[in-house]
């Protein structure tokens, strides 16, 4: 089973979770798979979507890589672990409906993930006009040595997919 460690505690700020809103209008039920304090879950209800929010912190059940859903959703979105970022793209791919991942942007650079870009297709990489400063677990906002974008598929139609700077 994978472990969740201290780098992975750390929680999208609701400035960068609103530049995403727009683009999901369309997207009725959004299913956040690692949702932590909630900031996506809260934002994303508080723009009208159904929000069903799980995290393995939660307890095994939870678990994102072994949990199977009971509920119908129409869009992933989530800013996932980040020792788990290549798992959980690749989760996502399993279940072929649209899903925005929140990801450092030398991801762009790693092979494993370019073989699954390659193997399911083109995304749409949104990058934000400015780096994100993720909450760690005190509640402050810290400036992390990377900068970060929104990996996007299935959101857009393919012959869209771009690398957009929002």
């Amino acid at each position: 089973m994978s472990k969740v460690n201290n780098e992975d505690f750390y929680q999208t700020p609701i400035d960068a979770i609103e530049l995403i809103l727009p683009h999901i209008e369309k997207f009725h039920t959004i299913w956040e798979i690692s949702c932590g304090n909630g900031n996506i879950v809260k934002t994303c209800k508080k723009a009208g979507h159904s929000v069903y929010g799980t995290d393995i912190l939660q307890g095994i059940n939870q678990n994102f890589l072994t949990y199977r859903p009971r509920f119908k959703w129409d869009l992933i979105f989530t800013n996932p672990p980040f020792s788990l970022k290549y798992e959980f793209l690749a989760k996502c791919y399993t279940y072929e409906k649209p899903f925005i991942l929140l990801l450092p942007l030398p991801c762009l650079g790693y092979l494993n993930i370019a073989k699954l870009v390659k193997k399911h297709g083109s995304m749409t990489i949104m990058v934000p006009p400015r780096k994100i400063k993720y909450i760690d677990k005190e509640g402050k906002q810290e400036n992390p040595h990377f900068a970060s974008a929104f990996f996007a598929w299935k959101v857009f139609p393919e012959k869209d997919n771009k690398i957009m700077f929002l």
